[in-house]
């Protein structure tokens, strides 16, 4: 996989391009992914996860999913993965979609809030 590809397709505004840099994401093997993820492609998500066709944040969902799926294998990366996707807002723009009109969106976006990231306890 050429991670700089992959990158440069995560900054494209075509969607089908956009998409295919998702799927490799989502292909990638463990090493790869956490090139991925050193080389800035967690703010990219971003840009998916805030696009109008449910398919699109469907899919940016899926990728990020994928990566903090890789991290829960390394002692050390669960936390730093979803560090980083709370760094660059990829967790503000799940949360967001939490008011999706697709159900299938939501649920993607529910699933991946409770499986890595705790609730914010709320004051009294």
């Amino acid at each position: 996989m050429d991670i700089s590809a992959v990158l440069t397709c995560l900054c494209s505004v075509d969607l089908k391009v956009y998409t295919k840099a998702l799927q490799a994401i989502i292909d990638s093997d463990s090493q790869q992914t956490r090139r991925l993820v050193d080389s800035g492609c967690m703010p990219l998500l971003s840009y998916g996860l805030r696009q109008t066709p449910a398919c699109i944040p469907l899919k940016a969902l899926e990728a990020l999913h994928h990566i903090l799926r890789q991290g829960k294998g390394v002692p050390s990366l669960p936390s730093m993965y979803s560090e980083t996707a709370m760094d660059c807002g990829c967790v503000d723009d799940v949360e967001q979609l939490q008011a999706h009109p697709s159900n299938d969106v939501y649920e993607a976006a529910v699933q991946i809030l409770e499986e890595y990231f705790e609730p914010l306890e709320e004051e009294c």
